[in-house]
């Protein structure tokens, strides 16, 4: 099933919008310039996109058509003196509706410490923040709006705090976004992933990432991590739900989220240290969408580490 990014209401990203009334709305395909266009155009939507932040220079590039077959898994790595949760600390299911989100108990801890708060600026102006998680050293995946907007262009700066603001372990700034081509070209939300690549390795750990079935994704208990604008700032909240519906490349859940909390990571309760969604925002029938981690997606980040 394929979804334009059109029927969205809104995301849960945070948006300051710039600029006066009245101005002409950016255009951020025409601010790619046209070669990069036609760059985009001749490739596949599977293909990956990536942009320089220093240089704004747009590279893409083809997957082995193999690789998504020969991925299983992303382990999750804890440095050596990092703390761990009590993995069933994350609490029991929720319903939309009834507020029961928590507040994470030591952001210092993994897999606290891992997720990401991400304050970011937009081609047009815009200032935004949304969520992510550390999937490699210095690698942050999060939501394909977070590093692209439909009508933001790309972002032209990142920085990364994990854990948020009352953590220890600082902030970094970004070197690079990518995404698929499909997001970036079509805003397809089979496409809908981003990633970050940091420029200093903060030891604050990183997730795992697991291709579940979906018996498995239907009878799982999931926590969703983010930073909502609602709560103190830079503040990690999370909340307990299930997937209501599903499909290969995203699901449906009744967890409860609202602005800031776009691009952070969900885990099944019974292994927290692994990746199965990433949050969307909410679409026109009420409900919440996360989008699904998949061999595809696997390949993508192993791709990117490599």
């Amino acid at each position: 099933m394929c979804l334009c990014a059109a029927l969205l209401l809104c995301s849960s990203i945070l948006i300051y919008p710039s600029g006066a009334l009245g101005e002409a709305p950016f255009d951020a395909r025409a601010a790619m310039g046209e070669e990069t266009v036609k760059l985009l155009e001749s490739a596949s939507k599977d293909a990956y996109v990536k942009r320089d932040l220093a240089t704004g220079e747009v590279t893409v590039t083809e997957p082995d058509p193999g690789a998504a077959k020969n991925v299983k898994m992303i382990n999750p790595r804890i440095p050596d003196g990092l703390e761990s949760a009590d993995p069933q600390k994350p609490g029991t299911k929720a319903i939309i509706g009834d507020d029961d989100r928590v507040q994470a108990p030591s952001v210092d801890v993994f897999p606290f410490s891992a997720v990401v708060l991400l304050k970011v600026e937009f081609q047009d102006g815009t200032i935004a923040a949304g969520s992510g998680a550390f999937v490699g050293d210095n690698l942050i995946l999060t939501a394909g709006h977070v590093v692209y907007g439909a009508s933001q262009g790309w972002v032209t700066s990142v920085t990364a705090y994990p854990g948020g603001t009352l953590s220890s372990f600082g902030s970094t700034t970004a070197v690079s976004v990518s995404s698929f081509n499909g997001w970036i070209s079509d805003l397809e939300l089979n496409y809908e992933y981003g990633l970050v690549e940091v420029a200093d390795c903060l030891h604050a750990g990183a997730f795992g990432l697991a291709d579940i079935t979906d018996e498995s994704l239907n009878e799982s208990v999931l926590t969703h991590y983010g930073f909502p604008i609602d709560k103190d700032e830079g503040t990690l909240w999370h909340s307990a739900g299930v997937a209501v519906d599903y499909y290969p490349e995203w699901f449906e859940h009744d967890m409860d989220t609202v602005s800031g909390q776009s691009g952070g990571p969900i885990v099944q309760q019974t292994a927290p240290t692994f990746i199965t969604g990433v949050h969307l925002g909410k679409l026109t029938d009420g409900a919440n969408y996360a989008a699904r981690i998949n061999k595809k997606v696997i390949a993508f980040v192993t791709s990117y580490i490599s």
